[in-house]
């Protein structure tokens, strides 16, 4: 199924995905990867806004299809988290900035895809809601997310929130470390739009500290193979039940 990601892009070079309610599945992944490639590559382009669409922020994670393939195509499943662990790492070291806009719920995956962007903002609504449900299926982070909020909070702080698979509301999320701020519903992608030329004339000034910034997070990389196969070894096992 091809999974549509529209983009928009306005004069200052800021391009807005919006990233739907669409199962997080081979497809889903394929076409977000596509879209931030693009824009990654694309000189016009300054930086970038995750944004809701559909009530929702990039999907769940689809278990039908990782039961599917765990089964009939088992190397599917590995390259299948490979390339997520990968889509995840550009966006945390490009030296372009991304934010996320977070004004349905995030969870699972999709949290994950947030924590990857260099900014995270959310509606201060009901309906933004935030957490690490995939633990309800078994599942731990499958983007190197661990590493990446340790970095951010400290160890003791993302264990405690890797650890528990509730959903947060908007504050509490805030409170946790989990988006950096909350504007008014309906404000959410305009303010991340702000924060992203804010951010690339920022890094446009000061080339050698975003080059820094993008090697650091490219250390976070160094074990993401060994992730990879401890989420695949995990995997088989949660999706079979």
């Amino acid at each position: 199924m091809t999974v549509a990601i529209p983009c928009e892009c306005d004069v200052e070079g800021v391009a807005v995905l919006r990233c739907g309610s669409a199962p997080f599945d081979a497809d889903m992944l394929a076409a977000l990867a596509s879209r931030v490639d693009a824009c990654i590559a694309d000189d016009a382009i300054t930086g970038v806004v995750l944004a809701s669409a559909d009530g929702g922020f990039c999907g769940e994670l689809d278990v039908e299809y990782l039961r599917r393939v765990s089964v009939a195509a088992p190397g599917e499943l590995e390259a299948f988290v490979e390339r997520g662990v990968a889509l995840a790492m550009r966006i945390e070291s490009s030296r372009k900035p991304f934010a996320a806009a977070i004004e349905g719920a995030a969870r699972g995956v999709a949290l994950e895809v947030a924590l990857a962007c260099h900014r995270r903002l959310g509606a201060d609504s009901a309906a933004c809601a935030l957490g690490f449900t995939d633990l309800r299926l078994g599942l731990p982070p499958m983007l190197g997310t661990s590493a990446r909020l340790a970095a951010r909070l400290g160890t003791a702080a993302a264990r405690k929130l890797l650890e528990d698979p509730s959903l947060l509301t908007a504050v509490a999320a805030l409170k946790a470390g989990l988006v950096d701020e909350l504007r008014p519903a309906g404000s959410v992608i305009d303010e991340a739009r702000r924060w992203v030329r804010a951010a690339a004339a920022r890094r446009s000034q000061r080339p050698a500290e975003a080059v820094v910034a993008a090697q650091l997070a490219r250390g976070h990389g160094v074990h993401h193979a060994q992730a990879v196969a401890e989420y695949v070894e995990v995997a088989r096992g949660a999706v079979a039940q």
